[in-house]
């Protein structure tokens, strides 16, 4: 028969039976990808299932945001058919399995040895086969999966471009009301310019009179002009105050107009991050679609085995058959038992779909990369990352500016992937790191820079990265890369970012001689390392650091700490505001950890926690300080701490640091919290000179 021919061959069975006993336990032997073994299967599943609920509540903010909206609505549908047709793949992978381990037990091994009673084989394939017709149902229960996968990815795919015409439209609307605000910040600019100009005109005129009184002759000259002399210093002090209060009233108008700007900006920050993790997500949904539908057509390829057996027996005339049967009942053996094995142990692992504490990874804000019309967004994070160890080396390419980034990461099958993103050339730096090293910090620069090549437009100007060894907690600081030619310091976005690297992400255009690599963030598996589940720490609201754009978000908190005695010791660095913070953190193995959070000075304020004390209270201010230097911002003006003595209830008090200089009542917000710290949370920027600490939260145990 011609459908079974290249099977009816000696050779070809004899090395077939040779690649599965050669095949490891476990190993799925029909995977078209490496990472495919059941369990990592099973485990990527449930991750993307995890991811859905993570966007459900992402897409949920943006319907508030944007009223008539529903796009959480639909996204929760395609969740529920996800997890429907996962449930199939379950249910279908254990009759599956027991479908082989009937016929293995009543068919396979009972066929007569070395095939010497042709006939009776025969008959018994026969009859179990009409015991069993249409195969259970599982043929077409398997077509039937395949092609739900096939119509979920593409309802994913509609929805995530719909979303992005979406994100587009709101990204216009965001650019004009943007102009709009720069435009009467400009305007408010020229108003305090010429104020300014007024005042200092006005001071002239007072320094004027006040040199003519002191040119005055005689004691009757100066009593005579006296009178004169003194309404015009009045006049000139009256114009003074008058144009000084104008020019404050204009720049707290200016502040008004500044953080609209960047609630603007903010809230097209995070629609681009919506948007961002949403495309990503949905190409996560549709690789493993496609790949829980081969898992599903697995039945197919078993079953078909028994079949092509019985139609080999019933059309058989080789002289040698007895040989050839008897090598193709050692392969459905073989194989039977590997699809089995599989399927079984699958589907146990699948018995974690409704577990809670599941958390996809997170990817930070985008630095640079706004002109969404140049290059392409990417994301590294693959479902078969090793998350412990998953970078391998970063290769940069730079000059001005980053052209493009090489990055090879290790995989869960211990085999490894170099991807590109911009523009490579073989001369670049390479970052190689060490078996306990991952990279801890990323600095750096982005913005449209004033270097005579505007089409060079928002890029990555440049990087440094920190890399951290997790056992000895030494670390290297690799860069800076790019020199950010002719990037003034009013057109900077500081790139700050600090955690555990899972992968990189952003916009690039692959295609590019030179400046391909446009945006960069940075994504961190926070459920396997650095912030604690949920269900086992609260962290309170965050005072300070609304602008996103500044610094980037940190929690302390991890699961090896000593949550009985967390903190050892608390530095400050503080002057009118609150600069830095470094803290020194116990943990489990007895050894200690340090963090630093801002700017931090060695002439700091050091607290040094007794072993029976803990941090019962933080009070203090945030808010915009009228203080002549607008650009500090919404950051943290003012702590004080209570440290408690658990055994006797002795409290000490510490503080207050930073003076809140210029800190008016109505435009202070309290900071007030209470409870027994275990470690602190918030908003910074690592790499500024001052006031890097932009915001505070604090985490405690529930």
């Amino acid at each position: 028969m011609a459908a079974t021919a290249a099977l009816v061959n000696k050779e070809f069975l004899t090395a077939a039976v040779a690649v599965f006993k050669a095949a490891p336990e476990g190993s799925l032997t029909t995977a078209t990808h490496d990472d495919h073994e059941v369990d990592k299967l099973a485990d990527d599943a449930l991750q993307v299932s995890a991811s859905f609920k993570n966007s459900s509540a992402q897409l949920g903010k943006v319907d508030s945001d944007y009223p008539g909206s529903h796009w959480r609505g639909e996204w929760d549908a395609l969740h529920v058919e996800y997890d429907r047709l996962l449930e199939r793949v379950k249910s279908i992978s254990r009759a599956g399995a027991q479908y082989i381990d009937d016929f293995n037990t009543n068919v396979a091994s009972k066929f007569s040895p070395e095939a010497s009673n042709i006939e009776a084989d025969k008959q018994l394939l026969r009859t179990w086969l009409e015991n069993n017709p249409d195969d259970r149902g599982l043929k077409v229960e398997s077509q039937e999966i395949s092609q739900g996968f096939l119509s979920l990815s593409d309802e994913v795919i509609s929805l995530r471009d719909r979303f992005s015409i979406f994100a587009a439209q709101k990204g216009t609307e965001f650019e004009g009301e943007l102009a709009d605000k720069n435009r009467d910040m400009q305007n408010l600019q020229r108003d305090i310019e010429w104020e300014r100009s007024a005042a200092a005109q006005a001071q002239a005129a007072l320094d004027g009179v006040v040199a003519g009184l002191s040119m005055v002759a005689g004691f009757f000259e100066a009593l005579f002009t006296f009178g004169q002399s003194h309404k015009l210093i009045d006049e000139a002090n009256e114009r003074i105050q008058k144009h000084v209060r104008a020019e404050m009233d204009l720049r707290r108008r200016k502040d008004q107009v500044a953080a609209q700007a960047r609630q603007v900006a903010v809230d097209e920050s995070k629609l681009h991050d919506v948007h961002v993790a949403f495309s990503i997500l949905a190409q996560d949904v549709i690789d493993i679609s496609g790949r829980l539908g081969r898992f599903a057509n697995m039945w197919a390829t078993a079953h078909s085995n028994i079949i092509e057996l019985r139609d080999f027996l019933d059309g058989n005339d080789y002289i040698d058959s007895p040989l050839v049967f008897s090598l193709k009942v050692k392969v459905i053996n073989s194989t039977a038992a590997v699809f089995a094995s599989e399927m079984k142990e699958f589907a146990d692992a699948l018995e974690g779909l409704n577990n809670p504490d599941r958390v996809a990874y997170v990817v930070s804000p985008q630095f640079g990369g706004s002109d969404l019309k140049r290059g392409e967004l990417f994301n590294d994070a693959r479902l078969g990352l090793d998350v412990r160890h998953p970078i391998v080396s970063v290769a940069i390419a730079s000059g001005w500016v980053i052209d493009g980034i090489q990055v090879t990461y290790r995989l869960r099958n211990g085999q490894t992937q170099t991807v590109s993103h911009g523009s490579i050339r073989s001369s670049g730096n390479t970052l190689t790191l060490n078996d306990n090293e991952y990279i801890s910090e990323v600095n750096g620069k982005s913005g449209v820079a004033d270097n005579r090549e505007p089409w060079m437009g928002d890029c990555v100007q440049q990087l440094s990265i920190v890399v951290r060894n997790s056992v000895t907690g030494a670390q290297r600081t690799f860069g800076p890369f790019g020199t950010a030619r002719g990037l003034a310091e009013s057109a900077t976005t500081r790139i700050s970012w600090s955690g555990r690297l899972l992968a990189f992400a952003g916009r690039a255009d692959d295609s590019a001689g030179q400046v391909g690599f446009r945006g960069i963030s940075f994504v961190e598996a926070l459920a396997d390392f650095g912030n604690p589940t949920r269900s086992e720490y609260v962290v309170s609201a965050q005072f300070g650091g609304s602008d996103t754009t500044r610094g980037a978000p940190f929690n302390d908190a991890r699961p090896d700490l000593d949550v009985q005695r967390p903190i050892f010791s608390v530095a400050i660095t503080s002057g009118w505001v609150i600069d830095g913070i470094q803290v020194t953190y116990r943990l489990k193995n007895g050894q200690t950890l340090t963090a630093s959070r801002g700017s931090i000075r060695s002439s700091g304020d050091t607290i040094t926690l007794g072993d029976n004390e803990y941090i019962s209270e933080v009070t203090g201010k945030s808010g915009f300080a009228d203080n002549r230097e607008p650009w500090m911002g919404d950051c943290v003006q003012q702590l004080t701490f209570v440290v408690r003595n658990s055994v006797t209830g002795a409290q000490r008090t510490f503080g207050p640091f930073g003076t809140a200089r210029g800190l008016s009542e109505s435009a202070t917000t309290r900071i007030s919290w209470s409870g027994r710290l275990v470690a602190f949370a918030g908003r910074a920027d690592n790499s500024a000179g001052q006031v890097g600490m932009r915001g505070i939260a604090f985490v405690q145990r529930k």
